[in-house]
């Protein structure tokens, strides 16, 4: 619109307003209490600031019949600037935000700056100084504007017109349309302080997840720390062990290897010493893997069928398994993609628990290992089991197998390193190994392996 700055003056027509109080029946009284209780129910009920300006607009639109433009305008306390933050004409029969009607600015802020209603109520019989280039737009013939005053300090104005006929807005109607300046005031100031509760409620929440957030990363940093100390302590203890077993291991070696190349030794005798020897390298390799349990070696990956690994160790120990009357249950599902591992390091795993497995199941009368292969749930993985029907884990120590050193087998029967080392080399494959007790009162061990890592990459 065309805005200018005139200085507007609070101008009535008397012969226009000097016969109005006596065409007013009980029944426009009634009725305009009717419309302030409607309203003040309604601004009660809102707390959605926006949704409460045009609420305000068209509760105007439906009592007072005599107005065809509307629009609230709140005051910017920096600049002094008032802004349209709704609006509605008779012809659009709608409000909507700032959707721009045109509205005289010298009137509104009068209003703002003195603190009262103002009503022009017939601009052709209006002194001229009041009679601004925006009354003269179109054929607007009266205008009413009234402050959004909130104890005592005003937020803004509501703002209407008339382009029906002269005197088309009445006292009576700026007397309403000032009542409901107050009620508005009050319901827009509450969703304020609503909107700015919820905000500082969101800010809240907001810092409360990151805070939650934070907690956990800082847990998973500590265990992460706590699993490298482990990992240090191991890596020190094991060269020391390396150094104190491998050097007697050295020296039995080289006397079994004189042993056999003597003249004379019995067939019994160079079995035996044969039994020595491999026990002997059993001892190098087990000292080999608590070294490499202990640091990060870079190794070379292959594509690897998992089922042909795993049926290559029940090769390997079915005849440990056929002498302890254990049966097997193995599915391995028929589809599954080529797996990027190293296979010795996860052959180790699956070996070791199986031989878990069966020391479990010992002097039980019903003695089943179940292996099965399928995809995960998790997508990008496949899921190894392997189950036992043995005296299971204690709920207490389900979350104790993978340290090192844990063991509950009787002492002199296990070192207590299968299972971490099998939970390191999962690690290093970027799996996951975990432990539950299944339905049958056994241990069942899952393993989840990604199927999408690069082949040449390095574990």
């Amino acid at each position: 619109m065309n805005q200018t700055n005139p200085t507007t003056k609070n101008t009535d027509t008397p012969d226009a307003c000097d016969s109005l109080p006596g065409r007013h029946s009980p029944r426009d009284h009634s009725r305009n209490v009717e419309f302030l209780v409607k309203v003040s129910n309604i601004f009660a009920k809102s707390l959605n600031i926006q949704g409460l300006f045009e609420e305000v607009i068209d509760q105007i639109f439906h009592f007072m019949k005599r107005v065809d433009h509307g629009a609230i305008l709140l005051l910017d306390k920096d600049t002094g600037e008032l802004r349209e933050v709704a609006s509605k004409s008779r012809k659009r029969n709608r409000a909507a935000p700032a959707s721009t009607i045109r509205w005289n600015r010298a009137i509104a802020h009068r209003v703002i700056k003195e603190g009262n209603a103002l009503l022009l109520s017939d601009k052709n019989h209006a002194n001229p100084v009041d009679s601004s280039d925006d009354v003269e737009l179109d054929d607007i013939l009266a205008v009413m504007c009234v402050p959004l005053r909130y104890k005592g300090e005003i937020q803004g104005v509501i703002y209407v017109d008339s382009v029906a006929l002269p005197n088309g807005i009445r006292k009576d109607d700026l007397q309403l349309l000032t009542a409901l300046g107050d009620t508005a005031a009050i319901a827009i100031q509450n969703a304020r302080f609503y909107e700015a509760l919820k905000g500082e409620l969101d800010e809240r929440r907001r810092a409360e997840e990151a805070l939650i957030k934070a907690n956990r990363e800082l847990r998973e940093t500590r265990d992460m720390l706590v699993q490298s100390e482990k990992l240090a302590a191991i890596g020190r203890l094991s060269a020391a062990v390396a150094h104190e077993i491998l050097n007697p291991i050295h020296i039995m070696s080289m006397r079994i290897q004189l042993l056999e190349a003597a003249e004379g030794i019995s067939e019994s005798t160079r079995r035996s010493l044969n039994i020595c020897k491999n026990q002997l390298n059993r001892i190098v390799t087990i000292t080999e893997n608590l070294g490499r349990s202990s640091r990060t070696s870079e190794r070379h990956t292959a594509n690897c069928n998992l089922n042909e690994i795993i049926q290559s160790v029940l090769d390997l120990v079915s005849p440990q398994l056929r002498e302890d009357e254990i049966h097997t249950d193995v599915e391995l599902h028929a589809d599954l993609p080529l797996i990027p591992m190293d296979r010795e390091r996860i052959e180790q795993v699956i070996l070791n628990l199986i031989s878990n497995a069966t020391e479990a199941m010992a002097g039980q009368k019903a003695k089943t290992l179940t292996i099965r292969t399928r995809p995960s749930d998790s997508e990008g993985f496949v899921r190894i089991s392997v189950s036992d029907t043995g005296t299971g884990i204690d709920r207490g120590d389900i979350d104790k197998v993978f340290d090192p050193f844990f063991t509950t087998k009787d002492p002199g029967e296990g070192t207590g390193l299968g299972l971490f080392i099998s939970y390191g080399i999962i690690q290093e494959h970027a799996g996951r190994i975990w432990a539950e007790k299944n339905e049958s009162g056994g241990a069942s061990f899952n393993i989840e392996l990604p199927i999408g890592r690069n082949p040449n990459a390095t574990i």
